[in-house]
């Protein structure tokens, strides 16, 4: 008997011990989980904390963008828009500062936000520039009358497109820059019954190639008003009323040519010539009508408050065959307060170049003068760019198979000048930015690891 209690006991005791050691390894395991369920808790809430802050600093970025669109005179320092004191928004809060460089031609404003929730923060950086209407070969403000702005099979558009209303595209044009539109849709021709799309393509009618991309559904810039071509008028260092011509480095005896330009009332034969180069701000002003051609050595800007009409070529002086040469800084500009057209004249029925940056404030901008009549006029080159109240077409024609054949008018050859995105025609500068529209250049995170 004593034999079996010493054996149960050694039983017993050997079920304690592992019972308990049992608990031990179960309570451990319990910690550890808990500790582990800690921790992911943790991380969870850090990770949430993280994308909360990054929110508030793009949400500080876009309400910094929308401060200095909606400024009339953009700042010249570092500025704090919404005070020194973070704003608060949601689960956690936000400061914003823009610091402006001044040092390029066009000012360069980074937008500096960092947002924080919890103990997390994130700095995001922009850098954005103002927009203006020259940055594009082509600028549409609205389409009424001859309607979208319509390109074809065959052209390759040579530089960055903004319309205010829907682009127009016909079969298979090749777009080398971003095009941008404030419309949902693109106009498709859609083999003749044309339809509105937003997909990038309508085939097999008509399938554009996009080299750089597109933009529906963009930002709609504000058109300019009467007041701001004033403000060009005002610089104008030669003001000339009545209807007159005028022909840039006129060939006359042992007179001026390059670097001269030379005036006459319409009709007349008495000729004025005045050198560019005494012109103080390179301004021109005409209180009625123009005629205008010739070669342009220097920097030139023609407004008139009526029509302006290009009666021959109207070019640079230092340019080849592609247009303006690389470091030419020579430039024309034309702002009309009706319609800059190129003229029906004996020089331009057989092909027609202009190097030149064209705006016509209440109408439409190189509107082709009978442009629907006549036979073809050869090709219409253009280097530099075109901002138009509405659409100006500049000829008819019809498609034979992949070809556009020309019936009346010209066939399109349009580049963007690339040196405006640095040099505007005189007194341009007044007129051609939108302080309602900045254009976002650059995104960065700058957050300190």
């Amino acid at each position: 008997m004593r034999a079996l209690t010493r054996r149960l006991g050694n039983e017993r005791g050997s079920t304690i011990a592992a019972v308990t050691m049992i608990g031990v390894i179960m309570l451990v395991l319990a910690l550890t989980v808990f500790r582990f369920g800690s921790m992911d808790a943790a991380l969870v809430v850090r990770d949430i904390d993280a994308a909360n802050a990054f929110w508030l600093a793009e949400s500080g970025l876009e309400r910094g963008e929308s401060w200095l669109r909606a400024q009339e005179n953009l700042p010249e320092e570092l500025t704090y828009p919404f005070g020194d004191v973070p704003d608060t928004l949601g689960c956690g809060y936000y400061d914003v500062e823009i610091t402006p460089d001044m040092t390029p031609a066009r000012p360069v404003y980074t937008v500096n936000s960092n947002g924080t929730s919890g103990t997390r923060s994130r700095v995001l950086e922009v850098d954005v520039s103002q927009v203006a209407f020259s940055d594009y070969l082509y600028y549409v403000n609205r389409n009424v009358g001859t309607g979208p702005a319509w390109f074809y099979t065959g052209e390759t558009i040579d530089g960055p497109i903004h319309s205010n209303g829907e682009i127009g595209i016909a079969g298979d044009p090749i777009f080398t820059d971003v095009i941008e539109s404030a419309a949902s849709t693109f106009l498709y021709y859609n083999d003749g019954t044309p339809i509105s799309l937003s997909t990038d393509n309508n085939a097999p009618h008509d399938e554009p190639v996009f080299q750089e991309g597109y933009v529906l559904n963009g930002t709609s810039m504000d058109w300019i008003a009467q007041a701001d071509f004033h403000v060009v008028e005002d610089r104008a260092d030669l003001v000339l009323t009545g209807g007159h011509e005028l022909v840039f480095g006129r060939e006359v005896d042992e007179g001026p040519g390059p670097g001269w330009v030379s005036y006459s009332k319409i009709n007349k034969d008495e000729w004025t010539h005045v050198e560019l180069a005494t012109l103080t701000n390179g301004v021109i002003y005409l209180n009625g009508d123009c005629e205008v051609s010739g070669v342009v050595d220097g920097q030139v800007s023609i407004l008139s408050n009526g029509q302006i009409d290009i009666v021959d070529d109207l070019v640079v002086f230092d340019a080849g065959e592609n247009g303006p040469n690389e470091g030419c800084d020579d430039i024309i500009g034309l702002m009309a307060g009706t319609k800059v057209m190129v003229k029906e004249t004996e020089p331009n029925s057989n092909d027609c170049e202009i190097h030149a940056y064209l705006i016509a404030v209440n109408n439409q901008a190189s509107l082709v003068d009978r442009y629907s009549h006549g036979s073809p006029r050869g090709t219409l080159t253009l280097y530099g760019g075109i901002a138009s109240d509405k659409w100006g077409p500049v000829g008819t024609g019809y498609f034979d198979g992949d070809q556009l054949v020309v019936l009346t008018g010209y066939q399109r050859d349009f580049h963007y000048d690339w040196r405006l995105r640095e040099f505007l025609p005189p007194g341009f500068d007044d007129v051609v930015f939108e302080s309602s529209a900045v254009l976002r250049l650059a995104w960065r995170d700058v957050t300190p690891r």
